[in-house]
Formats: structure tokens, C-alpha cells, sequence
């Protein structure tokens, strides 16, 4: 929002409708973060399968993400507390970009399983940020409204994401379903970019 001098300014926390855009874009993005992270689980037998390790071995694609996330969260949560929010929310968009493209185009499970490690990494910071994004999108006595609508994000992850992701998977190959999640990764990213205002936050300055 620029300023009598030409300079600019945080967002303003209006009310939900003020703020409709950029919390559309922030449920889109948690719907990503969410199928990225199980999209694995409906197709561990096509890809244990393809990448010739059994089901068990597979399933560490799941675990290693899950560790990424539980060693990294506080430490990473902790080092880009001064960044810009927006940046951040960014940035990890890209990395589950990357790590889903990876995963599409990997021609070995130890290749595959590092992905998913990156895909962790991003998912350490990805919620840190997104929950705090949408309380300072309107103004406090809304922030409980905003959350929920955010949150629905991750409620379609669970219920359609997951659930499509599959199905597709099993009609045209676990790789061709990473890719389309790709795809929705650079939806996300692009919106997010577009809609959602900057804010201020952990000491940041504004983006």
C-alpha cells in the first residue's frame, strides 16, 4: 500500500472479505503442503513396484519426511524468524515444487527419498508461517474466522487430495501424479505471489 511519499507500507488488517484473496491463497498453499506430504501413502505399492524396493522400504518416503519435520521445525522456524513472511511462505512453495518434480522424475529410491527429505525441510516452516500469516491478514477479533478458512486447506488436503492424488496414480502412474501435484504447486505459488499481501512479522520488516 503506498504512502503519501511514495514508499511501502505493511497491510492493513481489514475484515475477512478485505483480506478474501490472500486467504484463499494461503489455503490453497496449506491444500498443497498437506497432499504433499501423504500423497505418498496411496501409492507406496506403485512405487515400491517401480523403484524395485519392497513396501516397508517405501514406506521410510513417509518417515523421512516426518523426521525432517520434527528435527527442523524448531530450528528453521527459529532462523528465518527476521525474514519477511512473504519471502518465507515463498520459498517454501518452491522447495515442495522442487522436491515434487524430483520425486517425478528420480530414477532411484535413494534419489526419491531425498526429495521427500527437501519436501520436509519446507513443510518444518511451512505452518509456523501460514498460521501466523493469516491472524495478521484481518483484524484480531476475526483472526479465529481466518484460521478456519485457512485451515480448509488442510481439510481438502486430507479429503481430496490425498484420496484424487491416488486415483490418479493408479490410472497414469505414480510419477504422472507427482507431476500434476507439481503442477498445483505453481498454481499456489503464483497466487500466493499475486494475492497475498505482505505483513509484517517475527521482527521482520515488510517484504
Amino acid at each position: 500500500m503506498p504512502s503519501s511519499r511514495g514508499e511501502v507500507t505493511a497491510w492493513q488488517p481489514g475484515d475477512v472479505r478485505d483480506a478474501a484473496g490472500g486467504l484463499f491463497a494461503l489455503a490453497l498453499a496449506t491444500f498443497v503442503a498437506v497432499t504433499t506430504e501423504l500423497v505418498p501413502v496411496g501409492l507406496l505399492p506403485l512405487i515400491s513396484d517401480d523403484l524395485a524396493v519392497s513396501e516397508s522400504v517405501a514406506g521410510l518416503l513417509v518417515t523421512a519426511y516426518a523426521f525432517m519435520v520434527a528435527a527442523l521445525a524448531l530450528p528453521l522456524t527459529s532462523a528465518t524468524r527476521r525474514l519477511p513472511r512473504k519471502t518465507v511462505l515463498l520459498g517454501t512453495i518452491a522447495v515442495y515444487t522442487v522436491s515434487n518434480v524430483i520425486v517425478a522424475l528420480a530414477p532411484t529410491f535413494a534419489v526419491v527419498a531425498a526429495a521427500r527429505a527437501l519436501g520436509g525441510a519446507a513443510h518444518a516452516v511451512f505452518f509456523s508461517v501460514s498460521i501466523g500469516y493469516a491472524s495478521r491478514l484481518v483484524r484480531p477479533h476475526l483472526a479465529g474466522r481466518a484460521l478456519a478458512l485457512v485451515t480448509l486447506g488442510a481439510s481438502a488436503g486430507f479429503i481430496l487430495g490425498v484420496p484424487l492424488s491416488t486415483s490418479l496414480g493408479t490410472a497414469v502412474g505414480w510419477r504422472n501424479a507427482f507431476l500434476v501435484l507439481t503442477g498445483v504447486c505453481v498454481v499456489a505459488g503464483v497466487l500466493t505471489a499475486l494475492l497475498l499481501p505482505s505483513v509484517a512479522g517475527g521482527g521482520a520488516p515488510p517484504d
